[in-house]
């Protein structure tokens, strides 16, 4: 399910092109049925987004969902909801590092995976309010093949820019890895009132800990 916020957030992130970089692709919106679909006061009716699958084209495909911020929810939400969801975060990593790991899946073997740090930079520049939006990372977990997409990169970036193979090439070229934003449920474009604090925090942390687990 969805709400009336996230199709608006999606439908609209055409006028941010920055920030839309950083996002699934958007494919619409499909209408659920059965009786066991029920629409609660958040929710669309039982309408769903369409969205981009990440692990497309990844080998054994390493997936780590990395939920944002330290405030859960947006002011907005009733207090029940908000004393509720505070509570929550000061149970977690949230309130102290501004993240949580929401869902992970990694394939035995040897793995790697490598940030897009241009991420922190949209933040900081484009005005919005995200409260429990995510950090959505998938690397091939294939050792042989993960290898092989890392070879491939290497001498894509090597090629002169013009090179005139470089469409039917990228076809070819096996997936290393991909990082996207999703979960905008509870998130709104904020003109004038600057960076999203709360996601920037969560972020900043997210960086800190890779980069201790690399060393």
């Amino acid at each position: 399910m969805t709400t009336a916020r996230e199709i608006a957030f999606y439908t609209s992130a055409g006028q941010h092109r920055m920030f839309q970089k950083w996002m699934l692709t958007f494919f619409g919106t499909l209408e659920l049925s059965g009786p066991e679909l029920t629409a609660g006061p958040t929710t669309h009716g039982n309408t769903s987004i369409v969205l981009q699958n990440l692990t497309y084209g990844f080998e054994e495909a390493c997936v780590m969902d990395i939920k944002l911020g330290a405030q859960l929810c947006d002011d907005e939400a009733p207090p029940e909801k908000r004393d509720r969801l505070e509570a929550i975060s000061n149970a977690m990593t949230s309130h102290s590092l501004g993240i949580h790991i929401a869902g992970m899946k990694v394939w035995k073997g040897k793995a790697a995976g490598g940030w897009v740090t241009e991420v922190r930079g949209v933040l900081h520049r484009q005005e919005s309010r995200m409260y429990s939006a995510s950090l959505l990372s998938a690397f091939g977990g294939h050792g042989k093949a993960l290898e092989t997409a890392l070879k491939q990169e290497e001498e894509k970036a090597k090629r002169p820019p013009n090179d005139e193979d470089d469409d039917s090439e990228d076809e070819k070229v096996k997936k290393v890895e991909v990082l996207k934003l999703i979960d905008f449920a509870h998130t709104n474009w904020t003109p004038g009132k600057g960076p999203d604090e709360n996601a920037l925090q969560g972020f900043s942390s997210t960086e800190r800990l890779l980069a201790e687990l690399i060393k």
